[in-house]
């Protein structure tokens, strides 16, 4: 595994070992990752994908921490903290199906609305 993490470090990617899980949940629970790193574009985080495939490394790609429950006992390979936070809109695709009709409380007389497709990134915080 040193040349993994020798190759990772070659690579620009930081990654940290014994990483308590605790500290990237809202729940705050969960015990240390063996490896740990944060990726801030899709370029690192192809790298770091093919490197753990090269030294067959298990991964699990997380995104803001809403809603993970990690055990107590950690998780023996790497944690991929995606920070990637961006948003798009999306052309919208023609449809040959009615959309459903809104809500009785969002339908109201003055108001029209539009579908939107939206590409977000597991990095984006919920609220935004």
């Amino acid at each position: 595994m040193e040349e993994f993490l020798k190759q990772a470090a070659e690579a620009g990617l930081k990654i940290k070992t014994n990483f308590p899980l605790c500290s990237v949940t809202t729940i705050g629970i969960g015990g240390p990752a063996r490896w740990y790193c944060e990726i801030t574009n899709v370029e690192q985080l192809i790298r770091l994908v093919a490197l753990t495939r090269q030294f067959n490394v298990p991964f699990k790609v997380i995104g803001k921490g809403s809603n993970l429950l990690f055990s107590d006992s950690g998780f023996d390979g790497l944690i991929v903290h995606n920070q990637i936070a961006e948003l798009s809109l999306l052309p919208e695709k023609p449809s040959q199906k009615t959309p459903p009709p809104f809500p009785e409380y969002l339908s109201q007389a003055n108001r029209t609305y539009q579908p939107v497709l939206v590409q977000v990134a597991s990095g984006m915080r919920l609220s935004t």
